[in-house]
């Protein structure tokens, strides 16, 4: 919420202000404050100080000032950086705890490398994954000290650097950056403490940046499913045909009943689950690639507790979304040409992918390269999402419950193909926005987020 604090506080351009009210106002501080729109949308410290004193009286005042302890510990207190009547930044509190203020260092001072500048509405943010909270930029002189803090600088280097006046606005906002975290002191040996730390330099930025945002750490982003997206409908749970029904190949359904009494148990699939690149001389069959998609990613209905004739993946996922497809690259499956193929959970079917793009051939021949031994790999099973069948529900941790998924469905890929003899192998990397070229779809609707190789097993792996 923006801040109304309209009076300097001590240092003279760093005022702090009620950022967020936890809980509503006892009579004292509603009457202090007024209107409950004012008290909402924060107000100045100094200001409810002033105005707590004169209705409540000393006692009304340290009954305020352990409510605002409270407060600060709970993460509803940030601070504006302000010069008379300009307003340079204003910073949101994001973690509990308190932010330690203090006088601004004679070293030089850098901005985290974690550090990011975005647009959120009409406003620009200075946001960290590890800082207290984030900063709104609300003044170009503002922007432009920030920018200049990419090299190592001192108060007075950096007022140099950037031709701005009004010295004291540019300690008290170096000094907030610092003590939230935003910035660090550059040492003789021109490292931070962040760069130093084993913990810290070993994350990179985009890491950090996901496994922050998906976490209920911080108290300024819900994370969760909110249903964010109020009369948008959530897009079907299978995707719409991408052939018509004379081209697509029914695979063969096995008999599951027979499979669970024959089948390989679990404890072995378990400790003999491995990687293998190996695959053998003769290729995979149609018939296996169906009896393994069947296995692991078909569609089923049954009743629950909770919905009758729900439909359920074999693999969990989070809110049921599931948002994941499956696509097999086929460079040698006997039964089956060469080609790429969507497969469909729900009617247990292969559907050939037509590609304007001469794409496919692109990828037969990348895929063609042997992972070990001679022969070329058999089958690439692509996995992509479609990510909006998770965000539709989902805030804030919708990717990450999303790659959660992709490892479930790699673990059920590889106990699947151990108990079936086959040769199993999780794929790193991939060109996401390639793939989904050749499929036909906008990358940020459905894209690669996993890839597994499939094929028979060569008799020495």
């Amino acid at each position: 919420a923006a801040a109304a604090a309209v009076a300097d506080f001590t240092p003279p351009a760093l005022v702090p202000w009620l950022a967020r009210m936890s809980r509503t106002p006892t009579p004292p501080q509603r009457e202090a404050t007024g209107e409950a729109a004012e008290w909402s949308e924060g107000v100045s410290l100094r200001v409810m100080e002033d105005a707590v004193l004169d209705q409540g009286g000393v006692g009304g005042l340290a009954e305020c000032f352990a409510w605002l302890s409270a407060l600060e510990g709970a993460a509803r207190i940030g601070y504006e950086v302000r010069r008379q009547t300009s307003t340079y930044a204003r910073f949101l509190p994001a973690a509990y705890g308190r932010v330690a203020i203090d006088s601004p260092p004679p070293e030089p001072v850098v901005l985290s490398r974690f550090a990011h500048l975005r647009r959120d509405n009409n406003t620009l943010i200075l946001d960290s994954p590890i800082a207290r909270g984030k900063l709104q930029i609300l003044h170009s002189h503002a922007a432009l000290v920030i920018a200049s803090l990419s090299a190592p600088a001192t108060c007075d280097k950096l007022i140099a650097r950037t031709g701005v006046d009004d010295e004291p606005w540019v300690r008290d906002l170096l000094v907030l950056l610092l003590a939230t975290g935003m910035a660090h002191v550059v040492g003789s040996d021109g490292l931070t403490d962040e760069d130093r730390s084993p913990a810290s330099s070993h994350w990179e930025f985009a890491d950090l940046l996901l496994h922050a945002r998906s976490k209920t750490s911080r108290v300024d982003e819900p994370v969760g499913g909110t249903y964010r997206f109020p009369g948008v409908e959530q897009p079907t749970l299978v995707k719409p045909p991408m052939c018509d029904d004379q081209r697509r190949i029914a695979l063969r359904v096995p008999n599951i009943g027979q499979l669970i009494h024959q089948d390989v148990p679990l404890a072995r699939a378990m400790e003999t689950r491995r990687s293998i690149r190996h695959q053998g001389d003769e290729p995979i069959d149609v018939g296996q690639l169906g009896e393994f998609l069947y296995r692991v990613a078909r569609m089923r209905d049954e009743g629950t507790p909770y919905s009758s004739g729900a439909r359920w993946r074999l693999y969990p996922g989070g809110g049921a979304c599931h948002p994941l497809e499956i696509y097999a690259l086929a460079s040698r499956c006997s039964g089956l040409d060469p080609g790429l193929y969507h497969y469909d959970p729900a009617a247990h079917a292969l559907e050939p992918v037509d590609d304007p793009l001469d794409g496919v051939a692109h990828l037969l021949q990348q895929n063609s390269v042997p992972m070990e031994g001679s022969e070329p790999t058999q089958i690439l099973l692509v996995i992509t999402s479609r990510f909006r069948r998770m965000s539709w529900k989902y805030e804030g941790n919708a990717y990450a419950l999303t790659l959660q998924e992709v490892g479930v469905l790699y673990q059920s890929m590889y106990l699947v193909a151990t108990a079936m003899g086959l040769a199993p192998c999780a794929v790193g990397g991939g060109d996401a926005a390639r793939f989904a070229e050749i499929i036909g779809a906008d990358p940020l609707e459905e894209a690669t987020v996993g890839a597994f190789t499939l094929g028979s097993r060569h008799p020495d792996a």
